[in-house]
């Protein structure tokens, strides 16, 4: 796939809450994995559309014949910690 050279609004707007993320994990009085598993969380949540800042967005793969896969968002942040140890 090609790369574009500028960003669009929505692709600036995904960094900056990514950003903001960071920041707010940052913050937090907790341990470093702990920290690193809530922006991990807060990624997801925001991926699954459950994030009210963000709209929901779509995580497709993409196959080896460069076609999408199945769309796996909107689950993803109840399954971070489904097993997690």
């Amino acid at each position: 796939m090609a790369k574009k050279e500028i960003p669009t609004a929505m692709e600036k707007r995904f960094i900056s809450e990514i950003r903001n993320k960071i920041d707010y994990c940052l913050e937090q009085d907790r341990t470093t994995k702990e920290k690193l598993q809530l922006l991990a969380f807060g990624i997801l949540v925001m991926l699954d559309g459950e994030d009210t800042s963000f709209p929901p967005c779509s995580v497709q793969p993409i196959e080896e014949n460069d076609k999408l896969g199945e769309d796996i968002a909107g689950n993803l942040h109840n399954l971070f910690y489904a097993d997690y140890k």
